[in-house]
């Protein structure tokens, strides 16, 4: 385009830089402003969270399921147990602070657990894949979106699971009609997880060896090993509330 043609000139004539140098900087540039601006339109629709982003600089080599360390901590107002998401759904939550990083533990990790529950035709808190695609939908109130599932059911991890990056909705009532395709958000309950957060949909459903209830599994919106920066939820309404 017109920029990109301006740009190489300017770097050809007046900086005297390659324009594989100058490509990279504008893709670069690019990149960090969609960022910023999902960043802007979640505060626009969640006036009560508040944020604090951070980038992506170490993985724990050790950990079989993502987790990893973030260039922000308690002087951005973190502190642990904080939700962790990106515009494509949840990531985890803090686990570890310190005062100018924090460390991540992940939704695919055995000792995270999200109060979670089931939309089966998208009348929830999200429309489409997109966190930044979150307003009510057809008018519906929060008290009207049809959720499928008791809201006791919450997601837990494991290795063989972590390894296919999936993870298992777990305690489902038999009456919830959990189906392949459902989409799983967090429910709120708790005070942990804001409600509404994308979690990924059903892959599976299955009974447990109880044979009392039945338990999905999960593909997560969120490729949490690919990750280069998340957004740290400091606060919002209901923030530990039944903790």
């Amino acid at each position: 385009d017109c920029y990109r043609r301006f740009i190489q000139m300017y770097s050809d004539v007046v900086m005297e830089v390659g324009k594989k140098y100058f490509e990279e900087l504008i893709d670069k540039m690019k990149e960090e402003n969609e960022w910023y601006a999902k960043i802007l339109g979640l505060h626009e629709q969640h006036s009560d969270y508040t944020f604090a982003s951070g980038k992506v600089i170490a993985v724990d080599p050790l950990s079989p399921f993502g987790n990893f360390t973030i260039n922000a901590g308690t002087k951005s107002g973190i502190a642990v147990g904080d939700p962790v998401i990106t515009a494509e759904g949840l990531v985890g939550l803090v686990s570890e602070v310190s005062f100018t990083s924090c460390k991540v533990r992940t939704i695919l990790d055995v000792n995270t657990k999200a109060s979670a529950m089931i939309s089966r035709n998208g009348n929830t808190a999200i429309t489409g894949d997109k966190l930044t695609e979150m307003p009510q939908l057809d008018g519906k109130t929060s008290d009207e979106r049809p959720f499928a599932t008791a809201t006791a059911a919450y997601t837990g991890g494991s290795p063989p699971l972590a390894e296919k990056g999936l993870l298992r909705l777990n305690t489902l009532e038999k009456s919830s009609g959990a189906a392949i395709g459902d989409i799983v958000v967090t429910s709120g309950r708790g005070g942990v997880f804001p409600e509404g957060l994308l979690i990924g949909k059903i892959t599976e459903v299955n009974p447990e060896s109880d044979g009392l209830s039945l338990y999905a599994i999960i593909e997560p919106y969120v490729d949490v090993r690919s990750l280069k920066n998340v957004m740290v939820i400091t606060s919002f309404d209901g923030q530990g509330e039944g903790s």
